[in-house]
């Protein structure tokens, strides 16, 4: 698509950890793609493309889905794309905020 731009962002495997008992011996069990936007780039659109990998823990037994650490779970923005809005919110009107950040 014209006027976007998109990274496609990959888990290392140094991520995947257990997130209750710390493990790093965890398998893999299939996941999702996530697209978040982030920050424009320029007057363009910035939409990250992440994989986010659905996880086992055989230590623990705990099933669970690895999130990048730039955006909270189940949700479409980066926290820097919050921020951003945030800050211009109190320099100009919203509906400018929102035709810049798309």
């Amino acid at each position: 698509m014209e006027g976007r731009v998109e990274f496609h962002l990959l888990v290392e495997k140094e991520l995947l950890r257990c997130p209750d008992c710390g493990s790093a011996s965890v398998h893999r069990r299939g996941g999702r793609t996530r697209r978040i936007r982030s920050v424009p780039i320029g007057l363009k659109e910035t939409v990250l493309v992440v994989e986010a990998p659905q996880c086992h823990c055989p230590a623990c037994n705990k099933t669970f889905e690895v999130s990048p650490p730039f955006a909270r779970a189940y949700v479409r923005y980066s926290l820097s794309l919050a921020r951003l809005v945030c800050a211009l919110s109190r320099l100009m009107p919203l509906i400018d905020v929102a035709a810049l950040t798309h």
